[in-house]
């Protein structure tokens, strides 16, 4: 009898033995009729269970505050990312880099603009545990010379909890103290992206980790391809193209179909990045960029004044108009991004127009040093006099 004869033949405890890997053989019938349906979401769309998913950004665009908001969400079983409400869920949120005094003010500013009932108080003590862990070790795991790992203190404590507290998210932030050793080396960024994947299988339970994208502005990820490869959910915070506010885009899904872009904004009142829909970001954004395009057609004004033609564009940091106006000492109270994000909402207003040759004929006349006219971003309103130009040239 040949081994596939034997198989055919054998009891259900003998096709596990004959298994070339060890795992029991059964009928595609028998693995369909057992089959609980496609993977299921924490939140739907974007963070699914038994897997885990990687969320990276830049430094200051709101990481660690979005994902606290998130976990207490879920925790008092209200929407997170504009997903229906769920039932309550159980989240265990681990972050050793900011001191206590900092996390506990985060809590409180979210606890503050969420307005949480006291019903909803005694759900966030049950169900959203962040225990004290300033300065902790939690590196997931430590490698030999020869590249072998094995799971350190932290990933058998993590598993213990996986399988005692019937959590439904574990978050860990940030990824450079979850992974310690080279980001480049595949092969180790692998077995630990390996290791927590079969935690979270083993659980059923969703595995966050928060990160930032390498220095290139085109990265999405950091480190090695196997940060990517090995995270069957990737999530990319960012700001908007316009500078407006951050928008939350789904990177990668292999479990679902791929979701859209969430803008998000932040409470000003309590300092809590918020995700909202993309037309409440858009009217909140209109009115509070009212008076920063204010200050920034009068300060296009006093750069012209001071034979400073200033450009759209990035590429050049000195002309570049938010970074211009900044270096020349005008509208410093806004920031370069609110700068940005007003500038193109004064170009699409047709209030400024980017490449305005300075020619005497509508506002100054500006030359660069080989005696050539310069253009640049100008007024459309050729009623806007500046000292240099205090009447209006017609040709």
């Amino acid at each position: 009898m040949d081994i596939h004869e034997e198989m055919v033949s054998a009891t259900n405890a003998e096709k596990a033995r004959l298994s070339t890997f060890g795992v029991e053989h059964r009928s595609w019938k028998e693995r369909i009729a057992d089959h609980e349906g496609p993977p299921e979401f924490v939140i739907n769309g974007y963070i699914p269970r038994g897997i885990m998913t990687t969320l990276y950004g830049r430094d200051g665009l709101g990481k660690s505050t979005l994902t606290v908001l998130l976990g207490i969400q879920l925790a008092v079983g209200r929407s997170a990312l504009l997903a229906a409400p769920k039932a309550p869920q159980r989240v265990l949120y681990i972050s050793p880099e900011d001191p206590e005094r900092a996390v506990i003010d985060r809590v409180k500013r979210i606890a503050g603009m969420l307005d949480l009932t006291d019903e909803e108080w005694e759900l966030v003590e049950q169900n959203f545990k962040m225990p004290p862990m300033t300065g902790a070790d939690i590196t997931v795991m430590k490698f030999d010379r020869e590249g072998e790992g094995a799971p350190r203190k932290f990933a058998e404590q993590l598993r213990e909890r996986l399988e005692t507290d019937n959590l439904d998210l574990v978050i860990l932030d940030p990824i450079s103290d979850v992974y310690s050793d080279n980001e480049n080396d595949f092969s180790k960024v692998a077995a630990m992206m390996r290791h927590l994947n079969q935690l979270a299988m083993a659980t059923d339970t969703a595995i966050m980790l928060i990160g930032h994208p390498a220095k290139d502005e085109a990265s999405t990820y950091g480190g090695s391809r196997a940060w990517s490869s090995k995270s069957r959910s990737r999530l990319l915070l960012q700001q908007a193209g316009s500078g407006r506010f951050p928008t939350l885009s789904q990177q990668k899904s292999s479990y679902g179909p791929g979701m859209p872009d969430i803008d998000c904004l932040w409470d000003k009142n309590w300092g809590v990045l918020k995700p909202v829909g993309s037309a409440l970001a858009e009217e909140l954004t209109q009115s509070d960029l009212e008076p920063v395009m204010g200050d920034l057609l009068r300060g296009v004004e006093e750069l012209a004044n001071r034979d400073v033609v200033a450009k759209i564009t990035k590429s050049s940091r000195t002309l570049y108009l938010p970074r211009a106006l900044h270096d020349a000492g005008l509208c410093k109270q806004h920031s370069v991004e609110e700068l940005h994000a007003a500038m193109n909402r004064l170009i699409d207003r047709k209030e400024l127009v980017a490449n305005h040759t300075f020619d005497g004929t509508c506002g100054p006349k500006i030359m660069n040093s080989s005696r050539h006219i310069r253009e640049g971003i100008w007024l459309v309103d050729d009623s806007v006099r500046t000292e240099k130009s205090p009447t209006k040239k017609h040709q």
